[in-house]
């Protein structure tokens, strides 16, 4: 076992599969937790493997969420690390330390700060093993990302018709997970067998099984009126499956032509009108986000008028599309149409007593209240709309909703020098954070949002002790390591010279410094992501 020191920054040992056992015996004592990553997808990322295939509509909603998925379970594990407070951070690894990887420890860090005590890291990497050559099995799992669950790992073996005894020898088991750190060959056939039922699938799996000739943009005009050869390259799950693959791996350069030929193949193919919804609205997000927001109010029409479900599913479904449609209207300049839709998607939840349907609600208002603003006959409703967005959501008890609604609401009324009413607001966001088990880092960052516009205000109108105390708010929330933000809040009540707010300033001088301090000790780990 090779053990690399490094007397600023994490522990890193180097060492052999048959070595890994014995290292994480002697790592692992109490207050210890322990983290498993592999390739391109870290064990956060798998918390809740399908032990079994999804369905197809499942299927679809995993890899067009891929990103959603990815942060929400990143948040899940942030916060099993907060509340289990340990001393000490075991993080493996059987392929590369990714940027990613590096930037879930220092968050791990930050989380466990309180009390001005340093987590301790250790970095146990495994040394890689000789190539067992093309063995599919280690393919398989490496282009999964590195890792797969234990029973997705069987169920493919029975279908590929592996040696489950070679397959044992192969890879390392932990639990109800698989590692591998072998080079096999990744196959199109492969990439398919993965993304089926994965709920966070890695990018390379989804471009190699995106990139069949039956999906691939250059030929699917073709491919359109010859659903059978789609249906040839479905290995596992459906047609929608491989849309779904296709859509998630190139959405970022998908033009009007091949967006319409997608749906065109799920209509030839039989994919069930749920999916084809699904599929519609992704294709107008990607169109709409791109270089042809005009040419995607057609796929958004598309997905609101191919709902099949009732009740709060449909009317979430309709009133995303219609979102959607707004945002397109304003790429082209049609602030009317813009508001017409988000009007049009209020009225979709309205008389819904879903409660999950409040957090959409106040994103619509507070959308229409952004397109009010923009146009001179319509900006004086602007602040109208927002105070409906955020009552609602403050009635709700809603944080998601708060986050959306509250920092633009502050804004606006700072700007028409209500300071009491944005202090109120404030005062309700960071109520509702403090109450939330679980806040994400979008929630993190519209309270430090608010509480700085305030500071800045206090500061302007001769307040600095008052401004002092809106940016301890801020300081004493910040869960994830920002030197910059610290710093920034540090000289802007230095320049005060006010003695009175030595105290708060104090408490973020001590915030800075440990936040500088979590970040330059894992520094020297984003040196390893160079080298295999």
């Amino acid at each position: 076992m090779k053990e690399m020191l490094d007397p600023d920054g994490a522990r890193v040992l180097v060492a052999a599969p048959a070595e890994i056992a014995s290292a994480l015996a002697r790592l692992d004592p109490a207050h210890t937790s322990h983290h498993l990553g592999a390739g391109e997808v870290p064990l956060w990322a798998l918390r809740s493997p399908h032990r079994a295939p999804a369905s197809e509509l499942v299927s679809v909603h995993n890899l067009l969420h891929a990103r959603e998925n990815r942060q929400a379970l990143r948040e899940s594990a942030l916060r099993e690390v907060a509340e289990a407070a340990p001393r000490l951070l075991v993080a493996e690894f059987s392929g590369r330390v990714r940027a990613a990887d590096v930037s879930f420890l220092r968050a791990c860090a930050q989380r466990v700060r309180a009390g001005g005590r340093l987590l301790r890291v250790v970095v146990l990497r495994h040394r890689a093993t000789p190539s067992t050559g093309d063995s599919e099995a280690i393919a398989a799992v490496r282009t999964a990302g590195g890792i797969v669950a234990t029973a997705d790992l069987h169920r493919w073996a029975v279908e590929r018709g592996w040696d489950r005894s070679r397959v044992d020898e192969l890879v390392d088991r932990r639990g109800d997970l698989v590692t591998c750190v072998g080079r096999g060959g990744a196959t199109r056939e492969l990439a398919e067998l993965v993304v089926g039922g994965a709920v966070v699938p890695s990018l390379s799996a989804l471009l190699l099984a995106g990139d069949a000739s039956a999906l691939s943009a250059v030929a699917c005009a073709v491919s359109a009126d010859r659903p059978l050869a789609l249906a040839r390259v479905a290995r596992t799950g459906g047609i929608g499956v491989r849309l779904a693959a296709f859509v998630a791996a190139h959405r970022a350069h998908l033009g009007p032509a091949a967006a319409d030929r997608v749906l065109a193949l799920a209509e030839r193919g039989g994919v069930d009108p749920s999916t084809r919804s699904l599929l519609a609205y992704h294709l107008g997000q990607a169109l709409a986000k791109g270089a042809a927001p005009a040419e995607s109010l057609r796929h958004f029409d598309y997905a609101s008028t191919h709902v099949p479900v009732q009740g709060g599913a449909g009317a979430s479904r309709v009133a995303a599309s219609h979102n959607g449609a707004a945002l397109a209207h304003l790429r082209t300049g049609n602030r009317a149409g813009a508001a017409a839709a988000e009007r049009a998607g209020l009225a979709a939840l309205a008389g819904n007593p879903d409660p999950a349907l409040v957090e959409q609600r106040c994103l619509l208002l507070t959308n229409l209240a952004d397109v009010q603003s923009r146009d001179p006959a319509t900006a004086a409703q602007a602040l109208g709309t927002r105070l409906e967005s955020a009552r609602a959501a403050a009635a709700a008890r809603s944080l998601a909703g708060l986050t959306y609604a509250v920092p633009k609401l502050v804004d606006a009324l700072l700007a028409t020098g209500d300071q009491p009413r944005a202090e109120e607001f404030a005062e309700e966001l960071l109520r509702v954070h403090d109450a939330c088990p679980a806040p994400r880092r979008a929630d993190e960052l519209a309270v430090v949002k608010v509480c700085s516009a305030l500071a800045a205000r206090c500061l302007a109108h001769g307040a600095p002790v008052t401004a002092a105390s809106w940016y301890a708010e801020a300081s004493r929330r910040m869960r994830q390591a920002a030197p910059a933000a610290f710093a920034a809040m540090v000289r802007a009540l230095e320049a005060t010279g006010e003695p009175r707010v030595d105290r708060p300033l104090g408490e973020i001088r001590a915030d800075l410094a440990l936040s500088a301090q979590v970040r330059a000790g894992l520094d020297a780990l984003a040196a390893l992501g160079a080298r295999p």
